[in-house]
């Protein structure tokens, strides 16, 4: 039945997602960061927190273009999660997304990250998002040394998303994405998402603004799809105009981690090539602090005193803790006490330094984040004295 778990496999069992009857969520939290940075294990732990997401992960079926269907396990949030009552959406997106880097060309800065029935990939556009992702990954994995093999960490995808049960064919029970179930949706992203190759055509809407998220709206047989290209950054602020016009209430989370670490990490698992990385990750920055200045605390688009940005760090929720998590609860108004087990990914980086040197770097660290985004007084109800 859809909406609960229909049986385990091994510890985890199988979740099967209802029928959509809205594409659009009435909460949106939108997790935004440069590549390793902290982004997935932040959208994780707000996955689990709203209760949305597992907190061992789950395995999930993606019906293929080929005529069967592919098991996926996320161990991690991947790009999105949405309760099944369409109240609560967390989003991820590591900036960019996408392919790793294959030439010296920056991603492309595209507008917004748009329902994940309504996206597809430019050089793989009859395939469902998770499937060509999964495509690109066998690729690319082909290409690596076994030692480089860092995508269910980075992204929280078990590689048996490659094993298709090609045995099994799709029905009407077995899937929801059949030929009916297709154009439906597609009806949904042209009237409820408005995403259209009029907007194309006519340059969107100028009293609404509709536009598709891309630059590239699909025509013919594709559209209602936005079309994007295999490795992208999004522009936070259009981002969150593109989910306000359309009556979500969007709030975007801007995850910052040390420079060094986060650079040295991304040039392992994600980009090989030095200028690359640093172009993408002066984008990153570029585009999240525009984000703050029109949408954070004080922005001068910011309306009704709420903020619809919010600076996080890394380095401050793993040294205070829960004490910190508590209070970006609060102020996403997620009514929860959740507590994940922090662990220093930067530990590794700096394990050269002696104890003392790796202390005072991490605590200096903590104590300008700390400035920056103070946690609430200690008699707000979800604030919890006792660590876990």
């Amino acid at each position: 039945q859809p909406g609960v778990t229909a049986h385990r496999h091994g510890r985890m069992k199988e979740y099967i997602p209802p029928k959509k009857t809205s594409l659009l969520p009435k909460k949106i939290i939108t997790v935004f960061g440069p590549e390793s940075s902290g982004t997935t294990f932040i959208a994780t732990t707000l996955g689990v927190a709203l209760g949305i997401f597992p907190e061992k992960g789950r395995r999930f079926r993606v019906p293929s273009t080929q005529g069967g269907f592919k098991r996926v396990v996320e161990k991690q949030v991947n790009k999105r999660v949405t309760s099944d009552s369409g109240e609560w959406e967390v989003q991820h997106l590591s900036l960019p997304w996408g392919w790793h880097c294959e030439d010296p060309t920056p991603a492309k800065v595209v507008e917004a990250l748009v329902p994940d029935e309504c996206f597809r990939y430019e050089d793989l556009p009859d395939f469902l998002p998770l499937e060509a992702e999964a495509r690109r990954y066998t690729l690319e994995r082909r290409k690596r040394p076994r030692r480089m093999h860092h995508f269910v960490d980075e992204h929280g995808i078990d590689d048996e998303i490659d094993r298709p049960h090609a045995s099994r064919r799709l029905n009407d029970a077995d899937s929801s994405f059949n030929d009916q179930e297709r154009v439906r949706l597609l009806r949904l992203c042209r009237e409820e998402v408005h995403i259209s190759q009029e907007n194309e055509q006519n340059n969107g809407d100028i009293e609404k603004g509709w536009t598709c998220g891309t630059s590239v709206c699909g025509r013919g047989q594709y559209d209602g799809y936005a079309i994007y290209p295999k490795r992208f950054s999004v522009n936070i602020t259009s981002h969150i105009e593109f989910y306000l016009a359309r009556g979500v209430d969007v709030v975007v989370l801007l995850s910052t981690r040390d420079r060094t670490i986060s650079h040295n990490s991304k040039f392992s698992s994600h980009c090989k090539i030095e200028e690359v990385v640093k172009d993408e990750d002066e984008m990153a920055l570029t585009l999240m602090k525009e984000a703050l200045k029109k949408y954070g605390k004080g922005g001068s688009k910011v309306k009704d005193g709420k903020p619809r940005a919010i600076a996080v760090s890394y380095e401050a929720m793993i040294g205070l803790k829960q004490a910190y998590l508590n209070n970006l609860y609060v102020n996403l108004g997620i009514n929860s006490t959740y507590a994940p087990k922090f662990e220093d990914g930067n530990e590794k980086y700096i394990s050269g330094k002696t104890g003392g040197e790796s202390k005072s770097t991490i605590g200096s660290l903590v104590t300008s984040a700390v400035k920056s985004f103070p946690p609430k007084p200690l008699s707000s109800p979800l604030i919890q004295t006792e660590e876990k």
